[in-house]
């Protein structure tokens, strides 16, 4: 029961969040711009925007479950789909949430609820 409403929940995230690839050219990205003298990389603030999804799946742990949603910078699909690699200045952004899960009167629901999220 739990995998069939995770399997639902992902489709609806999947048809919600779809939007059409949008090509940029290269130049129009850097990545090296999050990077600091020291090497330390910051978490872009509009990945969401801006970023395109790369892979969305459920990870079912008696722990507990999470969803992870990996995004890619401005063209990085495209690039790869190409050259069979990533780009210099390519950035990844990875977010792990969390699932709530509650029995409601008409549906069973679950929820996300962030955890963590990292760039490379």
């Amino acid at each position: 029961m739990i995998a069939r409403a995770l399997s639902a929940m992902l489709t609806l995230v999947a048809l919600a969040t779809y939007k059409a690839a949008e090509s940029q050219r290269a130049e129009s990205f850097d990545g090296f711009a999050l990077v600091d003298k020291a090497g330390n990389i910051q978490k872009p603030t509009d990945y969401r925007e801006r970023y395109q999804v790369l892979g969305t799946y459920a990870v079912l742990d008696p722990k507990g479950n999470q969803m992870h949603f990996t995004y890619g910078s401005p063209g990085a699909a495209e690039y790869y789909r190409k050259n069979g690699k990533f780009a210099d200045g390519t950035v990844l952004v990875k977010e792990v949430f969390g699932t709530d899960h509650a029995q409601m009167t008409t549906v069973t629901h679950i929820g996300l609820r962030e955890q963590r999220c990292g760039s490379s």
